[in-house]
């Protein structure tokens, strides 16, 4: 592997979050006691969603009322304990990931009720750019399909139209059980989840410099590629996640002896998660043992 080197950038302090989660799960506490509880969020998928009655309302003035990720992020920075004001104007970036586009999809069935701001407020691409201009911020706003003073991060999901788990059935992605088995010899396939989620962000020297309440510290991000080095373009690649793995401490000069919880993928199907998980042991294997795992 080429020699990386400590990169001087310092570190991202998250100082601000909010979410939305199924079944109850909107703050830190409710989110840890359904975690700790080994609770189970997954309900049966609503009939009314495809239903074919479900997909027109006669009721104009409700048009416009699922603005979840406005919402969420506004909920975000008053936890960051920001004002608008004190952000309106700024050089704050805005970043989304959205994965779908269930929400169009399902605003589109009845030509004759498509809201007036369809193409502005329902187009994934302006997921990020309807932040920036809701609160005035000037950084750069991107949404991506998957050096501010502050910055947003979010993310969003949710399921309206059956085309999708249609698609992603077809080759067996989505578990029959309509669970996610991560890790376990049940594993199946992977289940769809909706909810909306929200990080206020900033360089730890800025969020000491305020005085904020650091909820968590990003030392170093990375990506890669596999190229042709698997099967096919589904197929993660076990030598291509150890380089990355490697990479992504190096450069923030991180010790792997020191990591004891490692957040995986978990895609819950049989290809997948033993190519993840080896993954994970080759490279965190000898700072570890059966007494002192790391727990994944």
């Amino acid at each position: 592997m080429e020699r990386i080197s400590r990169a001087s950038q310092e570190p991202i302090a998250i100082v601000g979050l909010a979410f939305q989660f199924p079944q109850g799960a909107i703050d830190e506490e409710s989110l840890w006691e359904k975690l700790m509880n080994r609770e189970c969020t997954s309900t049966e998928f609503p009939k009314e969603r495809l239903n074919i009655e479900a997909f027109h309302n006669p009721d104009i003035k409700s048009q416009g009322t699922q603005r979840g990720l406005l919402e969420t992020t506004y909920h975000a920075i008053e936890n960051a304990s920001i004002r608008r004001s004190d952000i309106a104007g700024s050089n704050t970036s805005v970043h989304v990931g959205s994965f779908c586009n269930d929400y169009m999809a399902f605003v589109l069935r009845d030509e004759e009720q498509i809201p007036t701001y369809n193409a502005t407020g329902c187009s994934q691409t302006l997921l990020s750019n309807r932040i920036s201009w809701g609160f005035d911020l000037r950084g750069t706003s991107l949404t991506i399909d998957t050096a501010s003073s502050t910055a947003i991060c979010a993310a969003s999901n949710v399921i309206f139209s059956p085309e999708n788990l249609i698609t992603l059935s077809n080759m067996n992605f989505l578990s029959p059980d309509g669970k996610c088995f991560s890790f376990d010899h049940r594993e199946n396939g992977y289940a769809r989840g909706e909810g909306f989620a929200s990080l206020i962000l900033k360089p730890l020297s800025k969020a000491i410099e305020d005085g904020d309440t650091i909820r968590s510290l990003i030392r170093s991000t990375r990506s890669n590629q596999d190229g042709h080095t698997t099967g096919g373009i589904t197929q993660p690649s076990k030598g291509a996640q150890k380089n990355l793995i490697a990479e992504t401490y190096q450069v923030a000069g991180l010790d792997l002896r020191e990591t004891r919880l490692f957040e995986g993928h978990g895609t819950g199907t049989a290809v997948g998660d033993p190519i993840e998980a080896a993954a994970i042991g080759e490279t965190f294997r000898r700072f570890r043992s059966d007494n002192d795992s790391l727990f994944v």
